[in-house]
C-alpha cells in the first residue's frame, strides 16, 4: 500500500513537471516569435537584414568596424570602415577602399587607389597611387584639411598645437 501511494505521488509530480515544462515551452516561443532575428538566410552564403538599421559602435580598439575583403589591419581602429585588400585603418572613424591604403589617426579617408596613406586629421585622398597626406605637427592640434588625387602627391602639413 505504501508503494502504490509513493508511485501516485510519483506521477502526479511528473504530470505537474511535464506541465510546468510545456508551459514554459509555450511561453519562449512566444517570446521568440516576438524577438525574432531580424537576419533572414537568403541561401548558403548570403544573410538578408529587411527593414532594420545596423548600427556598429565601440569606444575599444578592434572594435566596431565594419571590414569588407581581406587582409586588413584594423585591430588598432575603433568605428571604421574598410573595403578592398589588405589596406590598414587606426585611430578612430577612418575610412579606406581600395587595395594597400592607410587611414590613420582621427577621421582620415582613403576612397580608393593602391598605396596610399592619409595619416593627418582629417584629411582625405580621392585615390591614385602612392599620394600621403602626413602629420608632422603635434598630436592634438588644428589643422588644415587636405584632399589630393592623381599620383604620387605628397603633403606634410605642420599643426598647430590647440590650447
Amino acid at each position: 500500500r505504501v508503494k502504490l501511494e509513493l508511485e501516485r505521488k510519483v506521477d502526479r509530480v511528473k504530470l505537474e513537471l511535464e506541465q510546468k515544462v510545456d508551459r514554459a515551452k509555450i511561453e519562449l516561443e512566444q517570446k521568440l516569435g516576438q524577438n525574432k532575428c531580424p537576419f533572414e538566410r537568403q541561401d548558403d552564403s548570403t544573410l538578408v537584414l529587411k527593414d532594420f538599421n545596423l548600427v556598429v559602435k565601440s569606444d575599444k580598439a578592434g572594435r566596431g568596424n565594419i571590414v569588407i575583403g581581406s587582409g586588413h589591419n584594423f585591430t588598432e581602429a575603433h568605428n571604421g570602415l574598410v573595403v578592398g585588400i589588405t589596406n590598414a585603418i587606426t585611430g578612430e572613424g577612418n575610412v579606406a577602399f581600395g587595395v594597400s591604403n592607410t587611414a590613420a589617426g582621427r577621421a582620415a579617408t582613403v576612397l580608393g587607389g593602391e598605396n596610399n596613406k592619409a595619416e593627418a586629421v582629417g584629411s582625405s585622398i580621392l585615390g591614385g597611387m602612392s599620394n600621403e597626406v602626413l602629420d608632422v605637427g603635434i598630436g592634438k592640434a588644428s589643422c588644415q584639411t587636405y584632399s589630393i588625387a592623381g599620383t604620387g602627391r605628397v603633403i606634410r602639413q605642420s599643426c598647430t598645437p590647440t590650447p
